[in-house]
């Protein structure tokens, strides 16, 4: 069992984990969509990485719902176990889209906002 520090610990190392590889995925996988699209996927993998659960009823802890829907589902009781956080993931996932689509339209493509601030074209030739 973890102490409460390890455990705080934990939690944050795991969330700094799950925002460095969702940006890692948006620069090399997402970037290549269109806007609105990259967006809602990124929010969508937030929602899933970062949504916390109970792993059992009357645990005290939480833990990353997607690996309590898992764990719960093949080396536990089965689909009785992971119903709660397979709900919950369900409801970030929707959240995160949500969310995505939210940011994509408050800011928008900044590279054809800072082009039209300039007045200029940044792949043109020349000075």
């Amino acid at each position: 069992m973890l102490t409460p520090g390890a455990y705080v610990t934990a939690c944050v190392i795991y969330v700094l984990s799950a925002f460095v590889a969702t940006a890692v995925a948006y620069r090399s996988w997402l970037s290549n969509l269109p806007l609105y699209p990259a967006r809602m996927v990124t929010g969508l993998l937030l929602g899933l990485l970062l949504v916390p659960a109970q792993p059992s009823a009357g645990s005290e802890t939480l833990a990353p719902a997607l690996v309590i829907a898992i764990f719960n589902t093949v080396f536990g009781e089965g689909w009785a176990t992971a119903r709660q956080a397979v709900v919950l993931l369900g409801i970030a996932g929707i959240l995160g889209v949500v969310s995505g689509a939210i940011t994509a339209l408050i800011l928008g493509d900044r590279s054809t906002r800072i082009q039209s601030d300039t007045g200029r074209n940044p792949d043109a030739d020349g000075p």
